[in-house]
């Protein structure tokens, strides 16, 4: 880890390797150098994530063969994903700073959806 020059050592570059199968999925983020929220780092561990599931999509189709869950396809909106706190909190804010009649649309779809649970 090293110290970003560029933002007076407010935050930290960090260089990330992972070894995926045959592939290594090597990064650089820049980070909060001191104490920092979870809900803050949630969008670096979901760049993370992506390349983590690209890279896996690039293995499948390397072999000849496709995945059938695709972004936009609504499978996901159709049945429970498990998410951790970091995120529920994060689509409550977003939600909650929607402008009228879109939060209460979506806030009436998770009220159905808990009832049918």
């Amino acid at each position: 880890m090293s110290t970003d020059p560029e933002n007076d050592d407010r935050t930290a570059i960090v260089d990330v390797e992972i070894k995926l199968g045959d592939r290594n999925l090597a990064a650089k983020f820049s980070v909060p150098a001191g104490p920092t929220r979870l809900m803050d780092l949630l969008p670096i561990v979901q760049r993370v994530a992506d390349a983590i599931v690209d890279s896996a999509v690039a293995d499948v189709e390397q072999q000849g063969k496709s995945i059938s869950c695709k972004k936009g396809c609504g499978t996901c909106c159709r049945q429970l994903v498990p998410i951790s706190e970091v995120e529920a909190r994060r689509i409550r804010d977003l939600v909650y700073n929607f402008p009228e009649p879109r939060r209460s649309q979506v806030l009436a779809r998770f009220a159905e959806a808990r009832s049918r649970l």
